[in-house]
């Protein structure tokens, strides 16, 4: 398990300057034929942190998102892995400044080969 936050210490809005992430990742990739899954939880607020330190796969790199990612990967072999993952984000503010209630969903299949 994990749990991550951050504060923006300078921001002009103390309602929207946090960020946190818990989550629990089970497994590990060593050899073929092993396996990984892992889940996390994120809310990532307006002024949090600046938008480059963001996962850009989460929320398209934005902040103002909440949702969750969700990842398994599985060894094929001891130097190729086959990784999937999938992101549920919606917008926390919506409803406020014109911000539309939408989920983003992204889903990504990849092959690794570490040589």
């Amino acid at each position: 398990p994990f749990i991550d936050f951050a504060r923006n210490a300078n921001s002009n809005n103390g309602d929207e300057d946090a960020a946190w992430a818990m989550g629990l990742k089970l497994g590990g990739i060593v050899k073929k034929g092993d396996w990984e899954v892992g889940y996390a939880y994120k809310r990532i607020e307006t002024e949090a942190v600046p938008g480059a330190f963001n996962d850009s796969d989460f929320g398209l790199g934005h902040t103002g998102k909440r949702g969750s990612a969700i990842k398994a990967v599985y060894a094929l072999t001891d130097n190729i892995t086959l990784n999937g993952a999938a992101f549920f984000v919606n917008n926390i503010n919506a409803g406020t400044f014109g911000i539309r209630d939408e989920e983003q969903r992204r889903f990504q299949v990849d092959l690794v080969w570490k040589f």
